[in-house]
């Protein structure tokens, strides 16, 4: 049985931005022309899978049904329409990459700090840990981009 309402909106939350950053680094992914930049942003969404897949086993533990989607593929989001949103150059789409990571971090805290289940609280801890890893490589490679 859910615990609260609040608690669950939370994670369908978490999982809707997860869901969204994936596509977003399947984006860059297809619009670099650098190896090593894409690499990094196809690893970056395959990340964002294993987090979605985390925050679902919460929901289902706390008696939620999620739609199993299994790896997420959706074609017409990553190639179509969609990739308009993305035409930035190298350095812009490091910024936003930061950007992005730096709100994860933020709403993962949150979640952590609104949470009394010890099990919940390991879990957004140890999403935010990754996400600020992620922010951590994009300033990195953000410094190297503008030495250039």
């Amino acid at each position: 049985m859910p615990k609260t309402s609040t608690e669950i909106k939370a994670l369908q939350d978490a999982v809707t931005r997860e869901v969204e950053a994936y596509l977003f680094y399947k984006n860059l992914a297809a619009r670099t022309r650098d190896e090593d930049s894409k690499d990094i942003f196809e690893m970056l969404a395959q990340e964002e899978v294993r987090h979605k897949e985390n925050l679902e086993l919460e929901l289902m533990k706390r008696g939620c049904t999620v739609q199993d989607q299994g790896e997420p593929d959706w074609p017409g989001r990553i190639a179509g329409e969609e990739m308009g949103k993305f035409d930035l150059d190298y350095i812009d789409a490091l910024r936003i990459a930061i950007q992005k990571e730096d709100s994860s971090v933020r709403t993962y805290i949150e979640m952590a700090a609104s949470t009394k289940d010890s099990k919940a609280l390991d879990i957004y801890l140890g999403l935010a840990e990754e996400e600020m890893r992620h922010k951590l490589q994009f300033q990195a490679a953000y410094n190297r981009a503008m030495e250039e």
